[in-house]
């Protein structure tokens, strides 16, 4: 594979063309990986994680220089390294878990607070469409229909073959408080719906 410089992967990530793309991502992988792989490895991770921590770093990676809100002051090894590191220890944190960094690996890169919070977006939406499972399909439709699609009940009623409005009020309702018990148990999920 040819090396790519970090100029040719940023100008490849911004072309609309998917195939440029697509080996700009591929290089960064072959390139990369393996050096987050060893961290994450080394500080409490398995594989799975590393494959997960490493696809989180690109996905943040690749949003920012799209949108071209990236003022990239580093390489982007350095870059994609730290915005891993930033996740792990992110993720760690959730889990309780504490981990021993050694000193060479201890590097003050200025990561913006909105490459995490991109993720931390990504992964609530992940757990509340998650929510949206548990509470059945039935759920689902009528919640979908009411919030997203904006409809007023009574056509609610028609579209679910439900006796009336009264019915349709009655069974979101229901719906609702199933979706909030879910929420409950979950506290880090409640400022979502502040």
């Amino acid at each position: 594979m040819k090396k790519l410089s970090d100029e040719e992967i940023i100008t490849a990530l911004q072309a609309s063309d998917a195939k440029e793309a697509d080996i700009a991502l591929r290089h960064l992988y072959a390139m990369q990986y393996p050096v987050i792989a060893s961290f994450i490895k080394r500080n409490s991770g398995s594989e799975e994680d590393a494959a997960d921590i490493f696809q989180d770093a690109i996905t943040v990676f690749y949003h920012k220089i799209r949108s071209e809100d990236l003022q990239l002051n580093c390489a982007i090894q350095t870059y994609l390294y730290a915005v891993a590191k930033n996740i792990w220890f992110y993720k760690l944190r959730k889990q309780q878990k504490t981990v021993t960094v050694e000193p060479q690996e201890i590097e003050i890169i200025n990561i913006e607070e909105s490459s995490l919070a991109i993720l931390i977006k990504t992964e609530e939406k992940e757990m509340v469409a998650n929510m949206m499972q548990q509470i059945g399909t039935s759920c689902q439709k009528i919640l979908s229909l009411y919030y997203f699609d904006r409809l007023r009940m009574k056509e609610i009623a028609t579209r679910m073959a439900l006796a009336n409005e009264q019915v349709a009020k009655n069974k979101k309702s229901g719906c609702l408080k199933k979706l909030k018990k879910l929420i409950a148990d979950q506290p880090h999920l409640k400022n979502i719906f502040k």
